[in-house]
């Protein structure tokens, strides 16, 4: 049962108990006293043969007849000596129950959502009221922003009104009569039900697209409006890509949490849109002409599975063919201060020097942060920049220029976001950026420059470049976030050349499972192209030795695209070993040939060779990103530092003597964590010294705050003094004050500022992040230096898979028989990453489920 039917009944019940009241009073003024229940019988009984006799569906007429007893029994009867706030939340309350009873019978409601109705009604006015303002307030022209506002809250006011003037309304002439009471409940409701009042019209319903050409799409034609009117508008069908097909804008915006509680016209029929959609509609309608708009939640029937996986498939030509891509980003703060603020930074890195931007970026982020700084971070944190179907819809443009950010009051230009993004993002700013003030709502600031730099590029990236293609983007993609699990697939398909072979295999389908869909790209990504790589991209997604969200019902080397970017509160999927910086160089496996096959669905074997089993397990290395923004500096540098040490002591003592590489165990600790490369190997010799500047540096910032009398900082220096008692090699360090000696050492014999400082420590805080980050230190059996899944446990088998540029860890199925394994994750095993082990053991062939 549509809610607008539900709506359009009880408001026909409001009307008919005021007619209800009315006839009760007359009849007891005329026919006297004694005459009143019979008279109040007989209008009810009216009442009803009066709501059923309307031209409209029995299940409307059986709600307003229900409606109008209720509230005439109420407001008349039960309640006719109480006072008028309870009688107003007994009118609200019964409204919302049958609300309730009629989403519960719909099918698509649980009964928990039933028994919270009256709750959640309580609230549900003021929540009213708080839309309409805020759409109102949308109103791009500031003449009439005003007037918008003022009629917004017309109805809150009138029921406010009509409580505060109801004890003066007791003395007036016929005070007591029912119509009269009547007429003030009557206001009370319509507060509530202002949006839905005139809509007598039934639901609207999506017909099915008319068969025949392949690239039919449905346009909404939104018709001119009176200021502050109703969206008015139309569904047409056209032919996209021909002559026939008229000139529309491609809208792209967050869908939100939010339900589609607003009501718009669509071919004379209520069709009902979130708030989001209402207030864009609203800001890109006209006082004059027509236009024509894509926008999914209404171009495609999001009810009609089938048809929602053939338009898809369309997504990119939709966007591609498009006039225009307009991008709403409503709820920005202020949005004019940004533009400013996104105009200043513009000129100052287009013309200015680096020491010029740095200390604009310190300016504006310390001192005056309301003057575009807070607002432009605002910007880059909106929801859109981490929602995965905006990639394929901005990229798909025809032209970067002529994607147009749009917010309630004014316009952002997209490629001009793009270059600050990408500059702010790029050294020396970036280093700027680590140290400038952001509001706690602004943490995502660095991931939404990101972003944008990410979405840009795509954009302009060729079709057939390795960037475009799906292994790929599965790993870029991992920090944006979508509605539906499917989506983190079907989003992508878009994305890649319409030659590819993906799209052979893999089609849009909401019908099938999560667990299946995965499984099935993991399958085809594996064996239909170059296989060796291919297979070395997938797996480094999957495996048990992360949080799986979707449980047992996934195969553990096929990947939870739905735990990309935080797994348990970490960003360790930020960090594969077969990054392209890495993969080139990697080769584990000794250059033989893949030998992989699926006997079943959710069953793969391949084939290799057990090189060690894990002994030890360390600590979690983690980025500060890992700890969230409810953990203080202090605390997260803290931790951060002392897993560290303990790491490189876990290595120090149970490491083998002398190491296969032939390094001391000194080095053979940083390289580790870098995976021995900077974008060459092995790594150079500089980052050691990184790594020394950016230990001593943590703790001179920890010093810094004891002396300050920070006491997590106290406490976490004597930790590290204890911790540090265990560092023994060919470079004895004893203690915290030996290493704040090295800065010491550093700073007199060199020429260095503290900017340069940084810079140094940043260098090894980016590199760790290549490897390390977000996994743990782990020794085998034979004492070899590995980094390993997060959960990875001892006792699991350090596996080099033939044809697979890294090792991968197995352990042994608790479930099932002892012949079949599930897949931990990738390993990096230093010193044997060139195929240094591929012959330690005889190859057999593994079973993973």
């Amino acid at each position: 049962m549509p809610r607008s039917n539900i709506e359009i009944g009880l408001q026909r019940g409001a009307r008919a108990s005021l007619l209800l009241c009315a006839a009760s009073s007359l009849t007891t003024r005329l026919l006297g006293p004694s005459w009143k229940t019979l008279a109040a019988t007989t209008v009810a009984t009216l009442s009803v043969g009066f709501a059923l006799s309307r031209p409209q569906c029995r299940t409307v007429d059986s709600i307003a007849a229900a409606h109008a007893l209720f509230v005439f029994l109420v407001t008349s009867v039960v309640l006719s000596r109480w006072d008028a706030l309870t009688t107003l939340f007994a009118i609200f309350t019964a409204t919302h129950v049958l609300l309730s009873i009629g989403e519960y019978f719909q099918g698509n409601q649980v009964l928990s959502r039933w028994n919270q109705g009256l709750f959640r009604y309580i609230g549900g006015f003021i929540t009213f009221f708080g839309t309409k303002l805020k759409s109102a307030k949308q109103v791009r022209q500031w003449w009439l922003r005003t007037p918008a506002v003022i009629l917004a809250g017309v109805p809150f006011f009138m029921a406010i009104s009509a409580l505060a003037t109801w004890n003066m309304m007791q003395e007036l002439p016929y005070a007591d009569w029912p119509w009269f009471r009547g007429v003030v409940r009557e206001q009370r409701l319509r507060a509530r039900s202002w949006t839905s009042w005139r809509y007598r019209a039934p639901a609207y319903v999506h017909s099915p697209i008319t068969k025949g050409f392949q690239g039919r799409i449905r346009l909404l034609k939104l018709r001119p409006r009176w200021p502050l009117g109703e969206i008015r508008c139309e569904l047409v069908e056209a032919d996209m890509g021909t002559t026939s097909c008229p000139d529309y804008e491609a809208i792209s915006y967050h869908w939100g949490p939010g339900k589609p509680t607003e009501p718009i016209y669509i071919d004379g029929k209520v069709f009902h849109v979130s708030p989001t959609v209402l207030a864009a509609l609203y800001q890109l309608s006209s006082y004059h002409q027509t236009r024509h708009l894509w926008i999914d939640s209404i171009c495609i029937n999001q009810r009609d599975t089938d048809e929602k996986g053939s338009q898809i498939t369309l997504m990119r030509d939709i966007y591609r063919h498009a006039r225009g891509v307009t991008v709403w980003l409503d709820g920005i703060p202020e949005p004019w201060e940004a533009r400013k603020m996104l105009a200043g930074l513009w000129h100052e890195i287009k013309f200015g020097t680096t020491q010029s931007v740095t200390a604009m970026l310190r300016m504006y982020s310390e001192q005056w942060r309301d003057s575009g700084w807070d607002q432009l971070c605002a910007v880059f944190c909106h929801p859109w920049f981490f929602r995965i179907w905006v990639i394929q819809e901005v990229s798909s443009a025809v032209d970067p220029e002529a994607v147009t950010i749009l917010t309630s009051t004014t316009t952002l230009n997209w490629s001009n976001m793009v270059f600050v993004a990408d500059s702010l993002n790029s050294l020396p700013l970036n280093i700027a950026m680590q140290t400038t003030v952001v509001a706690p709502e602004a943490l995502k600031l660095p991931l939404g420059l990101l972003h944008a730099v990410f979405m840009g590029y795509l954009g302009t990236a060729d079709p057939q470049s390795a960037s475009r293609r799906l292994p790929a983007l599965l790993g870029m993609v991992e920090s944006y976030g979508a509605t539906e699990p499917l989506d983190f697939v079907y989003a992508l398909l878009g994305l890649l050349d319409p030659e590819d072979p993906v799209h052979g295999w893999l089609k849009p389908d909401y019908s099938k499972s999560v667990e299946d869909v995965f499984a099935t790209v993991a399958r085809g990504l594996i064996m239909t192209l170059d296989q060796g790589k291919s297979c070395n991209e997938v797996l480094s997604y999957a495996g048990i030795g992360y949080t799986n969200k979707l449980g047992a019902g996934l195969p553990s080397w096929a990947p939870d695209l739905t735990s990309q970017g935080t797994r348990a509160g970490t960003w360790t999927y930020q960090q594969h070993f077969n990054r392209p910086s890495h993969a080139c160089q990697f080769n584990a496996s000794g250059g033989s040939a893949l030998d992989v096959f699926f006997p079943s669905p959710k069953v793969m074997r391949m084939r290799g060779i057990r090189f060690d089993r894990i002994a030890h397990v360390g600590p979690m290395l983690k980025y500060i990103e890992h700890y969230g923004p409810e953990v203080d500096e202090v605390t997260s540098t803290a931790d951060m530092l002392i897993n560290h040490f303990r790491s490189r002591i876990l290595v120090l003592s149970k490491a083998q003597r002398p190491y296969p590489t032939g390094q001391n165990l000194q080095d053979v600790f940083w390289r580790s964590c870098v995976g021995d490369t900077q974008f060459v190997r092995p790594a150079p010799d500089s980052l050691g010294t990184a790594c020394r500047v950016w230990e001593v540096m943590m703790m001179r910032y920890l010093s810094t705050e004891a002396a300050q009398g920070n006491r997590i900082a106290v406490e976490a220096l004597e930790k590290l003094q204890d911790v540090m008692q265990g560092l023994h090699g060919d470079e004895e360090e004893t203690g915290v004050g030996v290493v704040l000696q090295l800065l010491e050492l550093i700073t007199s014999n060199m020429a260095v500022t503290k900017d340069e400082l940084m810079r140094t420590a940043m260098e090894w805080n980016g590199a760790r992040m290549m490897c390390c980050a977000g996994r743990v230190l782990c020794v085998t059996e034979d004492g070899w230096v590995t980094f390993c899944p997060p959960e990875t446990l001892v006792g699991d088998v350090v596996c080099v898979f033939h044809g697979v540029g890294t090792p991968f860890l197995l352990r042994q199925s608790s479930d099932t028989d002892s012949v079949t394994m599930e897949l931990v994750g990738e390993a990096y095993v230093h010193g044997a990453m060139d195929g240094e082990g591929a012959c330690r053991s005889e190859p057999e062939v593994f079973t993973i489920v």
